[in-house]
């Protein structure tokens, strides 16, 4: 499996990432704000992945000890990295493993690999 490793910045809260207002939903400032720290994180990639299936793992180190539920963060880190055209669509991603580790003060992070997945 080819593979990309690299370490993004700890994401916002789901509540920060989103705004409601009008009758829609859309993407708040801090929710574009952490897409922008995503792509500058990423490493060089020459072109998206476009049809492969992809595999993802999340390695979380929150901020501080506070209690923090891990799938919350999985939006905002899909987000960035289709944004960052890491690959074409969060929809590729056919297998994730996530899990969350010590703390890493004073911000957090959460270390990534992902992959091609070559089925048979």
């Amino acid at each position: 499996m080819v593979e990309l490793q690299f370490d993004v910045p700890w994401p916002p809260s789901v509540n920060r990432y989103w705004r409601h207002g009008r009758g829609r939903v859309y993407l708040a400032e801090p929710g574009r704000h952490y897409i922008e720290l995503v792509r500058q994180a990423m490493p060089l990639f020459h072109e998206p992945w476009e049809t492969e299936h992809l595999r993802l793992v999340v390695m979380a180190h929150p901020p501080d000890r506070r209690k923090r539920d891990l799938d919350n963060i999985l939006k905002a880190l899909l987000d960035g990295l289709e944004k960052g055209s890491l690959f074409r669509d969060d929809s590729q991603i056919k297998h994730i493993e996530a899990r969350m580790l010590e703390p890493v003060r004073p911000k957090g992070l959460v270390h990534l690999i992902i992959g091609v997945i070559h089925e048979p």
